[in-house]
């Protein structure tokens, strides 16, 4: 027995025609018995309810599909999704129904199917992978678009730098990076180009990354923070060692042996103004002369060696000369005592051979040069002239106390003990009789003093 099958429109008329007749009920139900085929399994449910998806007065189905179909009303509307960039007003001319029950609706051709009519284009890397490679389900609309959904398991940060893949990288290449640094508030210079992201963003809160050179740095601070947090002052990002700190714009120049110390060796706290200027706030446990001259060190050194003096002592009212320059500063310069007594005897009581009785005006015999270096007083300007002998005669010999002046200049006062006459000639030793030259040399004349020549034997 032979079935005609009736097209939607020759079914519509019938229906009209049924409607002016029987009423709606009874049409609907003489209807099923000539519709053009039945529904597919998806709209099974649907089968024999025409109006549900059909009206009695439009050919198209549009707003009957849409009312169902909500998720591609919105396509439609939004004008995006597959839906939304194609004209999707005749939905039963790709969706074809009545064909029976295992009809598919979707007529899809994998490889001729354009994605840029998606909201997904693909791009790069992403045009060679395999259509089931991202679409897991049936219904493709539910395929998630962000990077993180299908590379999770390609994520070499682990998920700390976040799932917003498309920050740094792009369908090209995982390897080639399109974040530009330079365009954050912290532009990436030096070795900091270097380093690897999640090394500094710890976590996908890329804001809260510490921008603060010791917020990164701190495990490396040789300084253990005595210098307090403030690398950049000194360091740059293109190596620790590379000191831009200028030392000639503070306070404090750095001349000298100065330039080679280390920067803790002087800043042991991190407020570096709290630092000492002075020498013996640093030298203190440098200082040889154990405070015994004072705190002002750069008086007598420079910042180039601590064993070159700069100290002019030509300057003072004291010039240093002759043995004095080889002295010892503390030698005389006691307890911080600068006005140091310039006498000699001040400094050379216990040198004094004199015991005291030659005075303490010893430079008017000696000088700096030596102790025993030919004397400097001049005898031959006193009223006794050394002549002779008495040239070789030291001097405390004659002079028994200090006061020169009352040395006897008699010969017999100093040669009592010598006259061999005994006191025959009233001890009178000189002329006519004796010299300075010598006791058994004399100039005695017998004739022009006595009178009396000797002659013959």
């Amino acid at each position: 027995m032979a079935f005609y099958i009736l097209t939607p429109t020759q079914s519509l008329f019938i229906l009209i025609l049924l409607l002016a007749s029987w009423g709606v009920a009874d049409a609907l139900d003489i209807l099923k018995g000539v519709m053009p085929g039945k529904v597919s399994r998806l709209h099974e449910k649907y089968e024999g309810k025409c109006l549900e998806c059909h009206t009695l007065v439009q050919k198209q189905f549009f707003d009957k599909c849409l009312a169902c179909h909500k998720e591609v009303k919105g396509d439609v509307e939004k004008k995006g999704g597959f839906h939304g960039k194609i004209d999707a007003t005749q939905c039963e001319s790709c969706h074809r129904e009545h064909q029976g029950r295992e009809n598919t609706l979707i007529v899809f051709n994998q490889e001729r199917f354009d994605h840029k009519q998606t909201d997904f284009a693909l791009a790069g890397k992403h045009q060679e992978v395999k259509c089931t490679e991202c679409h897991l389900k049936p219904k493709y609309r539910e395929t998630p678009q962000d990077c993180y959904s299908c590379h999770v398991k390609d994520d070499k940060h682990k998920g700390i730098l976040g799932k917003q893949c498309q920050r740094c990288h792009h369908a090209n290449s995982w390897a080639q990076i399109s974040f530009d640094h330079s365009k954050t508030r912290f532009p990436l210079e030096g070795k900091h180009q270097e380093v690897k992201c999640e090394a500094c963003h710890k976590s996908d809160d890329f804001k809260s990354t510490p921008m603060t050179c010791m917020g990164c740095h701190r495990k490396d601070d040789k300084h253990k923070g005595i210098l307090g947090p403030q690398c950049e002052q000194c360091h740059t990002a293109t190596r620790w060692r590379e000191i831009l700190f200028d030392h000639d714009k503070t306070q404090f120049k750095l001349v000298g042996k100065h330039k080679q110390v280390d920067c803790l060796k002087c800043h042991t706290t991190p407020n570096l103004k709290s630092t000492p200027k002075d020498c013996y706030g640093c030298h203190k446990k440098d200082d040889k002369h154990k405070g015994k001259l004072g705190q002002e060190c750069s008086r007598c050194h420079s910042e180039t060696d601590w064993k070159k003096i700069n100290f002019d002592h030509l300057t003072t009212k004291y010039p240093l000369i002759g043995k004095h320059v080889t002295v010892q500063c503390m030698k005389c310069h006691a307890r911080e005592q600068w006005r140091t007594p310039s006498k000699c005897l001040s400094c050379h009581r216990k040198d004094d051979k004199h015991k005291g009785r030659l005075g303490e005006l010893c430079e008017n015999c000696h000088t700096e040069k030596s102790w025993k270096d030919v004397l400097k007083f001049d005898h031959q300007k006193t009223s006794f002239p050394l002549l002779g002998k008495h040239e070789q005669v030291r001097c405390g010999e004659c002079h028994k106390t200090q006061l020169f002046k009352d040395t006897p200049s008699g010969c017999y006062d100093c040669h009592e003990k010598d006259d061999y006459h005994k006191g025959e000639f009233g001890g009178k030793c000189g002329a006519p009789c004796h010299t300075e030259t010598g006791w058994k040399r004399h100039t005695f004349d017998h004739a022009k003093e006595t009178g009396y020549p000797l002659q013959g034997k």
